[in-house]
């Protein structure tokens, strides 16, 4: 379902995540939730105002707190790591210091950290 692809700007990278949203046919509610945080955060960052990166990187944390809520209940655990390492990439992207104090999201059988680029999965085996 989800494809390694060369650097894209962030906005792209939204319009991505949406779509892995839409892929993975949640029930509408949820949906809709968290098609609405990724609506704000790309009308902030299609904003003029560069100071607008804050509020992007806040719509899409309370994306990641969203999907966090409902990890293995109605939002499968590999597909909720996968979006929350996408939300996470992104933010990265805006600022790289705003992840240094947050948990990355670990992945079964590996992590997936936000990366200039591309997903590496690491083995503790």
């Amino acid at each position: 379902m989800y494809q390694l692809q060369e650097p894209q700007d962030q906005g792209q990278l939204l319009l991505n995540l949406a779509q892995d949203v839409f892929l993975i046919n949640l029930q509408q509610g949820i949906s809709n939730s968290l098609d609405a945080k990724l609506d704000s955060a790309l009308q902030s960052l299609a904003d003029i105002n560069e100071n607008n990166d804050i509020a992007t990187v806040n719509s899409l944390q309370a994306f990641i707190n969203s999907v966090e809520a409902q990890s293995g209940k109605k939002i499968p655990e590999a597909d909720a790591d996968h979006l929350i390492a996408a939300a996470q990439r992104i933010i990265y992207l805006l600022n790289p210091n705003y992840l240094t104090n947050k948990k990355l999201r670990m992945g079964r059988g590996g992590i997936e950290p936000p990366t200039h680029g591309f997903s590496v999965r690491c083995s503790t085996d």
